[in-house]
């Protein structure tokens, strides 16, 4: 699927790979391009922003658990939710770019230190998860 502000585009391809995905987009515009976290669109666009929904969902996961994953996971979930609101009210002019650039440097912040507690501390499975958020970590802020 790709889509734009004026429409939206299904292909059906048999396999989810580099090839598919060029021949359904061919070359595309400079605009920022916002995709799930399949290996295949990592070089898709220099602009390039992770699905927040996508993370949010994945977190969500984690914070159903029990323990430290649990806690971890929820910590997650609710700073990328909070990056969301923050960037909501500057789409719809609450606040200014300056305002939403200082709060959402705090909950960059606060993100990170949270993925770095996930690697550290958490489970494999969330470990790994993590890591792969932070090798990445530029691309949930792209907006």
């Amino acid at each position: 699927m790709a889509s734009t502000g004026q429409a939206v585009c299904f292909k059906i391809e048999a396999r989810r790979s580099k090839e598919a995905f060029q021949s359904f987009v061919g070359k595309l515009t400079p605009s920022p391009v916002v995709s799930d976290r399949y290996a295949v669109y990592n070089d898709v666009s220099e602009d390039h922003q992770y699905c927040l929904a996508h993370l949010i969902r994945d977190c969500r996961k984690y914070a159903e658990r029990k323990g430290l994953d649990g806690e971890i996971g929820l910590d997650l979930e609710n700073e990328i939710q909070e990056a969301c609101r923050v960037h909501r009210r500057y789409r719809r002019d609450e606040i200014s770019l300056k305002s939403r650039n200082h709060r959402l440097r705090y909950s960059r912040k606060r993100l990170e230190n949270s993925l770095i507690d996930g690697l550290a501390s958490g489970s494999n499975d969330l470990g790994n998860f993590c890591e792969n958020i932070l090798d990445h970590f530029d691309k949930l802020w792209v907006f």
